[in-house]
C-alpha cells in the first residue's frame, strides 16, 4: 500500500459567528482545538467573530463557526481521497504574503497570519509531522527562516508519531525545549535551517532517535565529549564544521559535505558500521593516508569526495597510489605505513646511530646558520629588488591591456575571509569587498603552471565581463597585485546543484522548484548560444550550476569552456561530455551542451551522479574510462527513475541523441520545459 498523506488546503466559508462576546483563543495560532467546527484532526486558525468577513464589515478573513460561539474559525480541510487514512501532517508557513505558496497541494498560511503553533491532537494513523517555513516542501535556503512560536507541549502526547520535521524556523533559543516538545517515541528528527550554532547533544535523551538532520545550520564543532550510541544517520550538510571529534559508534551514514574541514576526521575511521560518507566541498589539505585508513575508505559503499576538494595535488609515486570513492579519487599511502614490520624491527637497532647523528647535527647546524645569515645579508637588497621587478613587470602587463584596465578594482578593498572551493587549476575565496559586500574571488592555484594558465584566466575574465543574464553568475571586476590575479564574482550562497541534490531530505519528485531550476539552466544556455560566434559551454555539469538564496540557478565557470582537457585526467569530471567531444572531434558546437543538459536532467530526476549504476557483465561498477568509451559508442546513457515525468524523459532522450544533428536546439528544449511548468503548476 502506498504511503498516504494528510494533505490539506485552505477552505473558505461565508459563515461566521455573530456573538458579540470576546474569543479568548490565542491570535495567529494554528491549533486542532477548533470547537468541532472543522473536521476531525483538522487544524484551524481562530479569530474573534468580529474579525470575520460579513456583509457589514470590510474584513477579508473568511470564517466558519457556531452562531453561539464568540470565535470564528478558518479551517484547513483534508484534500481529496487521502483524507481516509492520513499518515503525514504537513504545514508550510511562507515568509510573507508576497512569498505565496508554491506547493499548493499542502496547507499553508504565511508568517504574517501564523506566528505560533499550539498543541496538536492528531489521528492515530499520523506518524509523521512536518512544519516548515517557506513555500517549498523539504527545500530550504540557509539562513532564511520564519518566526514561529511552538507550544512547549506541541506533540508531547502524540506517541504514534515517529518522525518530526521542524524546518526553516528560528529555534536557536528553543533547542533545550525540543526533547519535551516532541514525543519520546520519535526515531527521526529534522531541525534543518533553524539557526543552530551548537551541536544539540541534549537530543540524545530521546532514546529512540536514530536519524538526525541538522543541515543548513551554523554548527562549527562536534567535540569529543559527545557520545551518541544509537544514532545511525547524522546530517550536517552545509554547516561551518571545522572540528568533528564526536563518538557515534552505530553510525551508518554521515553527511559532512560543504563544511570547513581540512582533513577527514580521525574519529571517522573508528565508525565500524559506516557505509556512506559525504565529505565533498571541504578544503581538505593532505591526501596522504595510512594503509588502514585507505582500506576503510575503500570499504564504504558510498564515498562522496571530489578530486578538487584537496588543496594539494597527487604528489607520490604510482606505487603509492590508492583509488577510493564514487569518483575514483587518487590518494597517497603513507610511506612509513607501507612496511610496518621492517620499521618496527629496525627501530631499536638504530637508536645509538640516531644519537650520534643528533650530536653531529647540532654542530653542523650552528655552522650553517652563521653561513646562511652572512649570505642572506649580502643578497637581501639584490633579491628584494629582483622580486619587486618581477611583480611590477606582471602588474604592468595586466595594466597595459585596456580591456582589463577598465575592469580593474583596488586590491586594498578586498579582504580574504575563507577558502570555499578548489578546482584543477583555480581556487575560490569568499572575500569582503569594501568592508560590506560578500563576493567570490577566483584565482589560479599556487601549484598550477602560471605561464600555462594565466592567458586562459585573462580570457575568462574578458568573456565573463561581457555576459549579462540572471541565470549566469555576475562578474564584478578583476584585481591584480604582482602575480596575484583574481576575478570577482557575485557570491551565490546556496552552494551548487550537486550538493543540493545530495541533500538526504530532498524530495525525489519533480517539484515546482526543481523544474524551475532546470528551466533556469536551459535559459542561460539559450542566451549563450545566441552569441556570434556562440559560446559553447562544453563543461556543463551540476558542480557548475550554483543556486542563489532565492532558489535561482546560475551557471559559473563559463570563461574556460573552450578548453578541452585530457579525458583521462580528473577522474569523474567528464561524465557530462557528448560523444563527439569524447571522441576528440574539433568541430563540436552547441549540440554538445544539449547532450550535457540531457545528462543533467538525469541528475535532477535521480539525484545520483550520472552512470553511478553502470556495471559490466559481472556486475562490477564501470570505471570512468569504460563509461566514456560506451557513451562515445552510443551504448550507454544515464538512467531515469520510474516516476520521471514522460515529457522530461522524452526530452532527455532527444537531448542525448548520438548524432549532434538529431538533438533539439536550446530554444526548443526551453519551450518544452516551460510547457511542463504550465501544465503541471498552472503557470
Amino acid at each position: 500500500m502506498s504511503t498516504q498523506f494528510l494533505v490539506v488546503s485552505l477552505v473558505s466559508s461565508t459563515l461566521c459567528s455573530i456573538d458579540a462576546q470576546e474569543c479568548f483563543a490565542a491570535a495567529n495560532t494554528l491549533t486542532t482545538a477548533c470547537n468541532d467546527t472543522c473536521g476531525a484532526y483538522e487544524p484551524c486558525l481562530v479569530y474573534n467573530a468580529t474579525e470575520c468577513a460579513n456583509s457589514s464589515s470590510t474584513s477579508d478573513v473568511i470564517c466558519t463557526g457556531d452562531f453561539d460561539d464568540a470565535c470564528g474559525y478558518t479551517c484547513f480541510q483534508a484534500f481529496g481521497a487521502y483524507n481516509s487514512n492520513p499518515t503525514e501532517f504537513i504545514f508550510l508557513v511562507p515568509y510573507d504574503a508576497q512569498d505565496g505558496g508554491n506547493d499548493t497541494i499542502y496547507a499553508s498560511a504565511n508568517n504574517d497570519v501564523v506566528t505560533a503553533v499550539d498543541q496538536l491532537a492528531l489521528s492515530a494513523q499520523t506518524t509523521t509531522v512536518w512544519v516548515q517555513g517557506g513555500n517549498n516542501y523539504q527545500q530550504t535556503t540557509k539562513g532564511k527562516v520564519v518566526e514561529l512560536y511552538l507550544a512547549d507541549n506541541l506533540l508531547t502526547n502524540q506517541s504514534q508519531v515517529t518522525s518530526v520535521g521542524l524546518v526553516s524556523m528560528d529555534l536557536s533559543s528553543r533547542i533545550y525545549d525540543i526533547p519535551t516538545m516532541v514525543p519520546s517515541s520519535i526515531n527521526a528528527l529534522s531541525l534543518s535551517n533553524t539557526l543552530l550554532s551548537e551541536f544539540p547533544s541534549l537530543l540524545e535523551s530521546l532514546g529512540n532517535l536514530a536519524t538526525l538532520h541538522l543541515a543548513d545550520n551554523y554548527i562549527s564543532t562536534v567535540n569529543a565529549s559527545i557520545t551518541w550510541e544509537k544514532l545511525t544517520l547524522l546530517d550536517l550538510y552545509q554547516n561551518n564544521v571545522s572540528t568533528f571529534e564526536g563518538n557515534f559508534p552505530s553510525l551508518f551514514v554521515d553527511y559532512l559535505n560543504s563544511n570547513n574541514l581540512t582533513e577527514i576526521p580521525a574519529v571517522i575511521f573508528t565508525f565500524q558500521h559506516l557505509t556512506k560518507l559525504a565529505i565533498q566541498n571541504n578544503p581538505l589539505s593532505s591526501r596522504t593516508f595510512t594503509e588502514s585508513q585507505i582500506t576503510f575508505l575503500q570499504a564504504l559503499a558510498s564515498l562522496d569526495l571530489q578530486d578538487s576538494d584537496f588543496q594539494d595535488p597527487v604528489n607520490c609515486s604510482s606505487s603509492e597510489h590508492r583509488v577510493v570513492g564514487d569518483n575514483k579519487i587518487v590518494l597517497c599511502v603513507s610511506t612509513a605505513d607501507m612496511d610496518p614490520d621492517r620499521s618496527s624491527s629496525s627501530a631499536d637497532e638504530s637508536k645509538p646511530l640516531v644519537m650520534v647523528i643528533i650530536a653531529v647535527g647540532f654542530i653542523v647546524l650552528g655552522t650553517l646558520i652563521a653561513t646562511i645569515t652572512y649570505h642572506w645579508r649580502q643578497h637581501k637588497t639584490k633579491s628584494s629588488r629582483g622580486l619587486l621587478q618581477r611583480k611590477s613587470t606582471k602588474q604592468r602587463s595586466f595594466g597595459e591591456d585596456g580591456e582589463l584596465l577598465a575592469l580593474q578594482v583596488n586590491c586594498d578593498d578586498i579582504q580574504d575571509l575563507r577558502l570555499i572551493g578548489t578546482g584543477a587549476f583555480s581556487v575560490v575565496w569568499l572575500v569582503r569587498y569594501r568592508e560590506s559586500v560578500l563576493l567570490a574571488s577566483k584565482r589560479i592555484r599556487e601549484d598550477a603552471d602560471i605561464t600555462e594558465h594565466t592567458q586562459t584566466f585573462l580570457e575568462e575574465i574578458k568573456l565573463a565581463s561581457k555576459l549579462d543574464h540572471p541565470n549566469i553568475v555576475e562578474f564584478i571586476g578583476a584585481a591584480s597585485s604582482g602575480f596575484d590575479m583574481q576575478a570577482l564574482f557575485e557570491f551565490v550562497e546556496n552552494g551548487d546543484l550537486r550538493s543540493y541534490l545530495s541533500a538526504p531530505s530532498l524530495s525525489r519528485y519533480w517539484t515546482r522548484t526543481k523544474v524551475q531550476l532546470a528551466v533556469d539552466v536551459i535559459e542561460a544556455i539559450v542566451y549563450l548560444h545566441t552569441f556570434t560566434p556562440p559560446v559553447v559551454l562544453r563543461n556543463l555539469k551540476s558542480r557548475n550550476v550554483l543556486i542563489s538564496a532565492e532558489m535561482q540557478a546560475k551557471l559559473t565557470d563559463i570563461g574556460v569552456t573552450r578548453i578541452l582537457p585530457n579525458c583521462r585526467s580528473g577522474v569523474g569530471m567528464h561524465r557530462w561530455l557528448a560523444p563527439e567531444v569524447i571522441s576528440g572531434r574539433s568541430d563540436y558546437s552547441q549540440p554538445a551542451d544539449i547532450f550535457a543538459f540531457g545528462v543533467l536532467l538525469s541528475e535532477f530526476d535521480t539525484h545520483d551522479h550520472p552512470y553511478d549504476d553502470a556495471s559490466d557483465n559481472d556486475g562490477n561498477q564501470l570505471d570512468d574510462l569504460a563509461i566514456l568509451q560506451k557513451v562515445a559508442s552510443g551504448s550507454l546513457r544515464p538512467t531515469f527513475s520510474d516516476t520521471c515525468p514522460p515529457i522530461v524523459l522524452e526530452l532527455a532522450k532527444q537531448c542525448m541523441a548520438q548524432e549532434p544533428r538529431d538533438r533539439p536546439p536550446a530554444l526548443k528544449v526551453a519551450y518544452a520545459l516551460r510547457t511542463l511548468q504550465r501544465e503541471a503548476f498552472n503557470l
